[in-house]
């Protein structure tokens, strides 16, 4: 009976695998041309317009809610990277555990009213529940104070129950798809169908304005109370490439399904920093190897399994071994 060719099956299973995630990351960086005119959406910016952002808070999520503006960049451009620190007024809503939401908008360049003439708009929470940070677990913590925590709760004492309660997050990341890249209307990406705005006549599509919330980390939360009435606030903007842009919706909408299953903040925000604290290149470069090395692994143990299978005696080797 012949022998089945594992080795080749396996390199051939393996090859295919990394043929196929190299085409979807090309496929997501590199979106096929749009080839019918009748079919394509231009971008807006195509026709160079002066236009203008603003970050603005609300106790609401929707569009219609009272805004109240923190900044406006009037003379914003698409390529500017800037960063910018305000100081921001907490509603006493917010102050007593409530939320607080963050609305990034793009208008028209001298627009007297930016929620209304709103080219682009994206909303997210600026506040958070957490529990407060001294209620972790500090692995590296003074050894005494754990030994005398460990005798209370050993004593019978009934613990206060720790509750999550409104925290502050220090840092916003707003950006701009920058790319020129006509779209087809039938094949518009499911992950930026939700972002997407067009023209009255349907011919161009608005710049699309995103908040990076894989910036939101534990270690800027602030937490917040009653007499926390300014907080303070980081905004940084900068452009946003196409196809990173459809990276990192995925990336937060499956962290947010996570949530769903049941995960922590603690746990998902080890998620976030291997996308946010990690060069990109560098994070597909750890991605390669680590799958050569799973397969080297898998051909070594099958070889080691072949040797034995060979063997009929025990001569030559050492019972030391």
């Amino acid at each position: 009976m012949l022998g089945v060719p594992w080795t080749k099956i396996l390199l051939g299973a393996f090859v295919g695998y990394l043929a196929y995630t190299i085409y979807t990351l090309y496929s997501i960086f590199m979106p096929q041309p749009c080839t019918k005119s009748q079919h394509c959406i231009k971008p807006y910016l195509l026709t160079k317009p002066k236009l203008g952002l603003q970050i603005s808070t609300s106790t609401q999520a929707s569009q219609g809610a009272a805004l109240t503006t923190i900044w406006k960049y009037d003379n914003f451009t698409i390529d500017a990277i800037v960063e910018k620190t305000v100081n921001v007024s907490v509603p006493l809503k917010t102050r007593k555990n409530g939320t607080l939401y963050v609305h990034a908008i793009i208008y028209p360049r001298g627009s007297q009213s930016p929620e209304k003439d709103y080219l682009a708009y994206s909303v997210s929470k600026i506040t958070t529940y957490s529990l407060p940070q001294a209620s972790f677990i500090n692995l590296l913590g003074n050894k005494d104070q754990t030994e005398n925590n460990t005798s209370k709760s050993a004593s019978g004492k009934k613990e206060e129950k720790v509750l999550p309660l409104t925290h502050w997050r220090q840092r916003l990341s707003v950006n701009v798809l920058e790319d020129h890249i006509d779209l087809d209307r039938q094949k518009i990406p499911g992950e930026i169908y939700p972002y997407l705005r067009t023209t009255q006549d349907g011919r161009h599509y608005y710049p699309i304005v995103f908040i990076d919330e894989l910036g939101y980390r534990i270690s800027d939360l602030l937490p917040l109370n009653e007499s926390a009435t300014v907080m303070p606030l980081t905004i940084t903007y900068s452009p946003i490439s196409f196809g990173k842009l459809r990276l990192w919706i995925n990336i937060q909408q499956s962290l947010k399904m996570l949530t769903e299953l049941g995960f922590t903040e603690k746990d998902t925000d080890e998620i976030k920093g291997i996308f946010a604290d990690t060069n990109f290149y560098f994070l597909m470069l750890t991605f390669t190897v680590a799958a050569f090395h799973l397969l080297f692994d898998f051909l070594a143990f099958k070889n080691d399994i072949q040797y034995w299978h060979a063997r009929d005696t025990m001569v030559g080797l050492s019972t030391k071994v």
